[in-house]
């Protein structure tokens, strides 16, 4: 009886960091999208709203750290920077949208190791 307790929590948890993961992938979407428009730094800071106010506030962050590892949680972190370094350069949209495809697919590559 103690298993099915312990697993039900488990299986109600993967849901809802798809959930944030997905979010993120919108938000980082909209950005390329943003940035495709000309805004720089509008586009900069929708994928600072994605690492602060959903990565890390909705707590995807901590829980990569403790479950998958800190060295992919630090690569997934290193991404987002990669992102706004490129917009920030004036990178063309091909190397923009390579860098939130790695970063999108980083994300949902550690919520499936969740």
């Amino acid at each position: 009886m103690t298993l099915l307790l312990l697993a039900a929590p488990l299986t109600e948890a993967a849901p809802k960091w798809q959930e944030v993961a997905d979010r993120i992938a919108q938000t980082v979407d909209q950005a390329v999208t943003v940035y495709e428009g000309g805004d720089y730094e509008g586009a900069r800071d929708l994928v600072n709203a994605a690492y602060y106010g959903i990565y890390e506030k909705e707590g995807l962050e901590s829980v990569m750290r403790s479950s998958v590892s800190a060295k992919e949680t630090s690569l997934t972190e290193y991404q987002f920077y990669k992102i706004k370094k490129s917009m920030k350069n004036g990178e063309s949209m091909d190397v923009v949208k390579q860098e939130a495809e790695k970063l999108k697919s980083m994300v949902n590559d550690n919520v499936k190791a969740l």
